[in-house]
């Protein structure tokens, strides 16, 4: 018995590695630079199933033709391609048919619900609003976060802005508010949802737009005034609290000389592409770690029910008084198109 139970554990163990590496790929997938490709080919090693991952809509296509499938690999960059046994294929297509269930409206633009948590990701895990997964401090925070009360919608139009993304888009205030509790928190797995969130995603919020002329303001049937129009901002890096030594690191020159002047623009998309490597390196190692300490708990995360409708609200926004709560969703639709 104890010999089965080893085997079980070892065998879930590698399922769980091979789904998390295929996790990671699909994010990798949506962040490689424009001179890369957007897309990300997952072949099996006799080349007659392959996967092909995009940051576009259909994020997962699969493959079965194989004269298709070596002409797709040899036109396309070797650092796009990743070559795995076969299972691991179909283990691949599983994971894309089940997120593909999610729909496309996401908030955040996460791919997977992160292991140990039930609110950080596309929809949600959670069966109520007090429901967390192990992570309680990080669960909360992408709980307060979900729970954003201005948002725009995918296919929504607001004040002179349309939503033509795949997931759901937060006002910058949530984002930012979002940045400080996980830099409050300051453990591991906060640092990586930071950086998966604010360095490799990149998630795009909406603010007003600054500086607003008279003639640009219009008026607004919820708030009583004139309003500017709204526009995109994307979000800054996100830096973990204590950790001047590691983004010094990342700035180095490849010899090894910091960079000391200003940077000027080329340098700074150098820069921020740079953090955006580390950041998935720095995912890499702590999900790793949660296969190699916790497999059923990750296995769990994988594999629980996950639901785009979010739980009743409750918390930060919405036990405040009226008179001061920060933004409320429009329910109809009053702005440009």
């Amino acid at each position: 018995p104890r010999s089965l139970i080893l085997l079980g554990a070892d065998v879930m163990n590698r399922r769980a590695v091979t789904l998390t590496s295929l996790l990671l790929a699909l994010l990798l997938s949506q962040r490689l630079t424009p001179s890369l490709g957007s897309a990300v080919l997952i072949s099996d090693m006799t080349m007659t199933m392959m996967v092909e991952l995009s940051s576009r809509h259909p994020f997962c296509k699969m493959h079965t033709d194989r004269g298709d499938i070596q002409r797709m690999l040899l036109q396309s960059d070797p650092r796009r391609i990743r070559q795995v046994p076969r299972e691991s294929v179909v283990e691949l297509e599983e994971v894309c048919r089940r997120q593909g269930s999610y729909g496309h409206e996401f908030r955040g633009g996460l791919g997977f619900i992160y292991p140990g948590t039930k609110w950080c990701g596309p929809g949600t895990a959670a069966t109520s609003y007090d429901d967390l997964g192990q992570h309680v401090r990080e669960d909360r925070c992408c709980r307060e976060h979900d729970m954003c009360p201005d948002v725009l919608n995918v296919g929504d139009c607001r004040r002179g802005l349309c939503n033509r993304g795949t997931f759901t888009r937060s006002h910058c205030d949530c984002d930012a508010r979002f940045r400080r509790c996980l830099q409050a928190a300051n453990t591991e797995t906060a640092n990586t949802l930071g950086a998966i969130f604010y360095n490799v995603v990149q998630v795009t919020c909406f603010q007003e737009r600054s500086p607003c002329s008279a003639h640009q303001r219009f008026d607004d049937y919820f708030y009583g005034r004139r309003q500017c129009p709204l526009e995109y901002r994307q979000a800054d890096l996100y830096v973990p609290p204590h950790a001047e030594q590691l983004i010094a690191k990342i700035l180095d020159q490849p010899q090894g000389r910091a960079l000391a002047a200003p940077l000027p623009p080329l340098k700074h998309t150098a820069r921020r592409f740079g953090v955006k490597l580390a950041s998935v390196g720095l995912a890499a190692v702590n999900i790793l770690r949660e296969v190699v300490q916790r497999p059923r708990l990750l296995w769990e995360s994988l594999h629980a029910p996950v639901s785009r409708e979010l739980p009743p609200p409750r918390g930060y926004y919405y036990e405040r008084p009226a008179a001061v709560r920060p933004r409320y969703a429009y329910s109809y639709d009053y702005g440009w198109r």
